[in-house]
């Protein structure tokens, strides 16, 4: 397959400046397939075409590449689903190290076998909570970059994504909508896991993703200690 299969998707990259080599577009390909044939046995997205996927999901995890960091890099993402954005990215970005935490056995599974079957070296999966991996000397202040889609409300998504960051790395929340409230809720937790909020700005590459808008954090000081707290405490009682 090509480009030509996929024309929305391709003008949506063209917009962003991606460029696919024909061997990652058959690298997509697969993958796309892979996802929706198991989405009914899994539930590892709300797709179940090709086209809800081509601009909803897959050009709109492609929306964060402009924002990944330079070679050798070091990627998390969390409560990564059916891989979404990381799958993508790290078929476009193979000189970064990507790590997918997912918490699900059946879901870390998959992810375990699409990366094998695409041969994507540069990616490992984690089936584990991220909350207890944000507490190990392994992940806690790691990573380059962090990103995370759909996973929860911006208060809790800062408790588990800025205690993985580096010192300088960055966070990046994949939202939609009005995120002025979500935003002035998520102060508290910000400052408290060392985060600062560098901007927010639009998703770009095509009219349906005109309310998605990526949320970045740079990471300027150490999380207190007892960040990310234990699993299902962050949902139950976020940080305001």
């Amino acid at each position: 397959m090509s480009e030509a299969d996929y024309p929305t998707l391709a003008r949506g990259l063209a917009t962003l400046g991606i460029t696919l080599t024909t061997h990652q577009w058959e690298q997509l390909d697969y993958y796309t397939g892979r996802l929706l044939e198991q989405n009914n046995r899994i539930n590892l997205t709300g797709a179940h075409t090709r086209e809800e996927l081509e601009v909803r999901h897959l050009l709109d995890s492609f929306t964060v590449a402009p924002l990944l960091p330079a070679n050798g890099a070091t990627v998390a993402d969390i409560g990564s689903g059916g891989g979404l954005p990381a799958i993508p990215l790290a078929i476009l970005r193979q000189d970064l190290v990507f790590t997918l935490f997912e918490a699900t056995g059946k879901k870390a599974l998959f992810l375990t076998a699409v990366s094998e079957d695409l041969g994507l070296d540069h990616v490992r999966i984690i089936n584990q909570r991220v909350e207890l991996m944000g507490q190990t000397w392994e992940h806690r202040q790691r990573y380059d970059t962090v990103v995370a889609r759909a996973v929860a409300e911006l208060p809790i998504l800062v408790e588990l994504m800025l205690p993985l960051n580096r010192l300088m790395g960055t966070s990046i929340a994949m939202k939609k909508g009005d995120l002025d409230y979500e935003i002035a809720r998520a102060r508290r937790a910000i400052h408290v896991c060392g985060g600062e909020l560098v901007g927010v700005q639009p998703a770009q590459g095509h009219e349906l993703l005109a309310d998605h808008q990526l949320i970045v954090l740079e990471k300027v000081a150490a999380a207190l200690a007892r960040y990310p707290r234990r699993p299902g405490v962050p949902q139950r009682q976020p940080i305001l």
